[in-house]
């Protein structure tokens, strides 16, 4: 995975102590490689489309794709918008194909579908490319280190098209905003307040509501910021404001939103104890009852006592935090790639973006990297391999095999469960695996 790099005239310190959810701004120097290319994003949205094929025969009512009653996990969700209306069915014919060959070539022909004005807009799409993702984490790291991580989540965004205003207008949300340029040109049209309206307005725009569609009437009481390839465009969270793009542009988001709720690492942490146990019913109130005395339903009441029995709520509650933090804040981990032939002389190249992190609980060990938690039956050689692998030194399996192993009667057991933990942190890329014939 390649690492970012960002220009020396990009000061993290000033940005930090001025910008950061204090004012909006653009920056014209901040990467010198972007967080992808148009090439790569376009290799990402053919991992999309591949995605929708498989899901497509699941419908879901939710604006935002979580986990379907059948427990499958939708990750992107896809927004084909034109004008003032979102494309609802079908989207086969819209998705990108080989045929395609590039971004542009597929923009335009989304143009000609569209009648020449359309926005595509997908969430998660990290979750199909690793390097971006990784970028992303390197871009934030210096933020982090001084504001914290994220106790809701991040996200990175795409969006694509050639459109005049974004589909619903003029709009607030409540994350701090990283708009990258990657390819085109696009104008972020931002009104530096909480409230819309402000001391200076004209009294005609006061009297009436918010006309969300027609941005000329508001565009002198805000700030244009005109993004070329290469700039960053920057906004605090509940700041309104509305992106045109009135030629073909492709931009990534990276959204951070910071408030969440404490709560949810203690949902988490109760979903691991019962195992996201699901139930078909539960009994219903009878209609002419006044006071709600009734016994809990025992399915609740089994519950309760599996919660309150369990000395492995802290465990599970400190297991969803290193999950949220080793995840980098992302509401997802990353999807696992298949595992790759492990030889005696395959070299173990460290690639995950912070220290891989281990918690022991009697006869377990969990293995928390990049979002994901991998558990195994603990033994001493697995936690040195852990040790080993931290020190992020580049060596043949052969090597970490020799510093861990001692003579025994189990080695080959042990060797195999070693080669197990790599190749699985290898599947969620803690490492890369160069395997030399």
């Amino acid at each position: 995975m390649t690492n970012l790099t960002l220009y020396d005239s990009f000061d993290w310190t000033k940005f930090l102590q001025e910008y950061w959810q204090n004012k909006s701004g653009i920056f014209n120097d901040v990467l010198k490689e972007p967080l992808a290319t148009p090439e790569e994003i376009f290799e990402g949205l053919l991992k999309v489309a591949e995605q929708y094929y498989q899901d497509c025969d699941k419908p879901t009512t939710s604006n935002t794709i979580e986990r379907s009653r059948d427990g499958e996990q939708r990750i992107a969700d896809i927004k084909f918008l034109t004008k003032k209306s979102r494309i609802i069915g079908d989207l086969h014919e819209y998705m990108p194909t080989r045929n395609d060959s590039n971004l542009k070539n597929y923009s335009k022909r989304l143009e000609n579908v569209f009648g020449g004005t359309y926005l595509l807009y997908i969430t998660n799409f990290y979750y199909y490319m690793p390097d971006a993702w990784r970028r992303t984490c390197d871009f934030l790291k210096n933020l982090y280190q001084v504001a914290g991580l994220p106790a809701d989540y991040t996200d990175l965004e795409l969006f694509i098209g050639t459109y005049p205003l974004t589909a619903g207008g003029i709009h607030r949300d409540r994350s701090s905003n990283f708009h990258f340029v990657v390819d085109g040109q696009k104008t972020m049209y931002v009104w530096p307040r909480q409230e819309f309206w402000k001391e200076g307005t004209p009294e005609h725009l006061k009297s009436r509501k918010l006309d969300k569609m027609h941005l000329n009437e508001y565009l002198e009481h805000g700030i244009a910021y005109k993004g070329q390839k290469g700039d960053m465009i920057y906004w605090q969270p509940n700041y309104w404001h509305a992106g045109s793009s009135e030629v073909y542009s492709a931009s990534l988001v990276i959204a951070v939103n910071m408030n969440g709720q404490l709560s949810k690492l203690f949902v988490q942490g109760i979903n691991n104890i019962l195992k996201n146990k699901t139930i078909n019913k539960i009994p219903a109130i009878e209609l002419n009852k006044t006071f709600a005395q009734e016994e809990l339903p025992e399915d609740f009441v089994e519950a309760n006592q599996k919660i309150l029995s369990d000395d492995k709520l802290l465990n599970n509650i400190r297991l969803s935090w290193l999950q949220h933090a080793s995840n980098f804040g992302f509401k997802y981990k990353l999807k696992p790639r298949e595992t790759v032939n492990i030889l005696d002389t395959s070299e173990v190249v460290f690639s995950a973006f912070s220290s891989i992190l281990c918690l022991r609980e009697n006869d377990k060990i969990a293995i928390v990297s990049n979002g994901h938690i991998l558990s195994f039956n603990y033994c001493r050689e697995v936690e040195k391999l852990i040790e080993i692998i931290n020190l992020k030194e580049s060596l043949k399996i052969n090597e970490i095999f020799a510093k861990i192993l001692v003579s025994n009667s189990n080695q080959s057991s042990t060797i195999e469960i070693l080669r197990n933990v790599i190749s699985k942190l290898y599947s969620i890329y803690s490492l890369e695996i160069n395997t030399q014939s």
